[in-house]
């Protein structure tokens, strides 16, 4: 089917946020991994309680002053920090991330939750949830009951660790007749995806975002699920997309957006070796799809 192709700097809206998909949270996973596992939590605040639910923060507070971060995880997108018996859930939503910032540095007005950790030499060490929509979601639960909280509940299996693959794919889409790309981001099936990644898989995969799940053969399901796996995991090596918002935990931007194929390219040549059709951009379920019309059916 291909490389990836060449560099594309994607001309989108600057003011059209776009949700953390897997990659940019898998990429601030590890990043929060690196700079503060096994580091104890000092202080923590919380500046917008309308964020958290359903506890109030100072229950969140409580419980996590003087906890050790033992470890971080990901299902979909959300990210969980483990701190001993608890583990805090975080959904960014639009516009959230987790950015690492000097102690003495005077906050931001888009910071709305404040982690101090005591570094091994007796420093600070600060990272900070921000979210400039303040649409992201905040829980804390026990450790051993993250899959019944409330930013699990109807979510499926995660579409890089809970063992999906091509044949698991085709039996959720046998008979249901909703295209295929708004299927792949309904998170109750596969958790994960979101537009971009959508679009680029079914793009690499040749198949139309108009075409009804029920019409995908199993070796198209096989194709599809083969790509989506190449594409996040190489989005996740270049740390994730960039469109407008978002910057990894030490402010640089995601590289995966100069390998975009067809997402914000209306009008452009297809990059797909041979096919010379141009990118088009429809409306399905109030997001913009993008795709070629020519190579994928």
């Amino acid at each position: 089917m291909g490389s990836f192709g060449r560099a594309w700097k994607p001309k989108i809206e600057r003011s059209r946020l776009r949700m953390p998909e897997l990659p940019e949270v898998e990429t601030i996973r590890r990043q929060v991994a690196r700079c503060a596992v096994g580091l104890r939590l000092k202080r923590l605040r919380i500046l917008h309680r309308g964020m958290v639910r359903p506890q109030k923060p100072l229950t969140i507070i409580r419980a996590l002053e003087g906890q050790d971060l033992t470890a971080t995880s990901r299902h979909g997108k959300v990210l969980v920090l483990h701190f001993g018996p608890w583990a805090l859930l975080i959904h960014f939503r639009m516009s959230g991330t987790i950015l690492a910032e000097s102690a003495e540095t005077e906050l931001s007005p888009h910071v709305r939750m404040v982690f101090d950790f005591a570094a091994r030499d007796g420093s600070l060490r600060r990272l900070v949830l921000s979210d400039v929509r303040t649409l992201g979601r905040i829980e804390l639960c026990r450790a051993d009951a993250v899959s019944e909280s409330r930013l699990m509940k109807n979510v499926g299996r995660d579409a890089l660790l809970d063992g999906v693959d091509g044949a698991a794919l085709h039996a959720m889409l046998v008979g249901r007749e909703r295209p295929i790309k708004p299927f792949l981001l309904d998170q109750r099936y596969v958790a994960g995806l979101g537009n971009i990644y959508a679009a680029e898989a079914l793009h690499r995969a040749r198949i139309s975002p108009l075409r009804p799940c029920g019409d995908v053969s199993p070796r198209q399901a096989k194709s599809l699920w083969r790509a989506i796996v190449a594409i996040l995991r190489r989005a996740i090596e270049r740390e994730g997309t960039t469109i407008s918002a978002f910057r990894t935990m030490n402010g640089r931007s995601g590289g995966f957006a100069r390998m975009l194929r067809v997402y914000g390219r209306e009008g452009k040549r297809c990059l797909r070796r041979k096919c010379r059709g141009r990118i088009v951009r429809i409306a399905q379920c109030g997001r913009s799809t993008f795709y070629c019309p020519r190579c994928q059916s």
